[in-house]
């Protein structure tokens, strides 16, 4: 736990699936930042903008199919490690209103088998680039006038024949979902003039 951050990390066992789940609560703020919270993950092709450690280079919409549904192309940098190639991730994304919970729900998780999405055409991963897969849960809640609840759960699978030390201990500390919830308290406070005000 860490700046109000509770991380748990655990690589699942015979597998190179790493799970990662957080919890946060944003104190102080009003009613209008909740609806501002969920733009930022709304707003997909604005996500590289606020997304921490410039991992998310780009984020493609190549279906939006319905009002809170999606296809997503999503490019990844490890910039941790520099001779590192480059991934992507397909994913299906999906939001959830819950208004008698006062709630969001994103839920995004990948399209393994290409030929199985009906919305649209699934491209090919470019040359030296490593198609990922990823699924996650993210759970906003206004648990009170002035207090949000964050809750995020991740299973990411690098596609790494051996992970890299640097790279499992940064995952491992839970650096991603801290520096992921500093940025989105920052962003919330100076959404005036911002892009996703736009």
């Amino acid at each position: 736990e860490r700046s109000g951050v509770t991380v748990h990390y655990r690589r699942e066992e015979n597998s190179p699936i790493h799970v990662v789940r957080a919890q946060a609560v944003f104190k102080n703020f009003e009613p209008i930042d909740f609806v501002r919270l969920c733009s930022l993950f709304v707003e997909t092709e604005l996500m590289p903008k606020w997304f921490p450690g410039g991992i998310m280079k780009k984020a493609n919409v190549l279906s939006w199919h319905s009002k809170y549904s999606k296809v997503i192309q999503m490019h990844i940098s490890l910039g941790l490690l520099p001779l590192t190639s480059p991934r992507d991730a397909i994913v299906y994304g999906n939001g959830y209103h819950l208004p008698d919970r006062n709630a969001f729900l994103i839920s995004s998780k990948s399209i393994v088998d290409e030929s199985s999405c009906r919305y649209c055409q699934i491209p090919k991963p470019e040359k030296g680039v490593v198609r990922m897969t990823t699924e996650s849960i993210f759970f906003i809640q206004l648990v009170e006038r002035n207090v949000i609840s964050f809750k995020l759960i991740g299973r990411d699978d690098l596609k790494f024949r051996f992970m890299p030390s640097a790279l499992l201990n940064y995952i491992a500390q839970g650096h991603m979902p801290f520096d992921l919830t500093r940025t989105i308290r920052y962003k919330i406070r100076n959404f005036e003039g911002s892009p996703w005000e736009e």
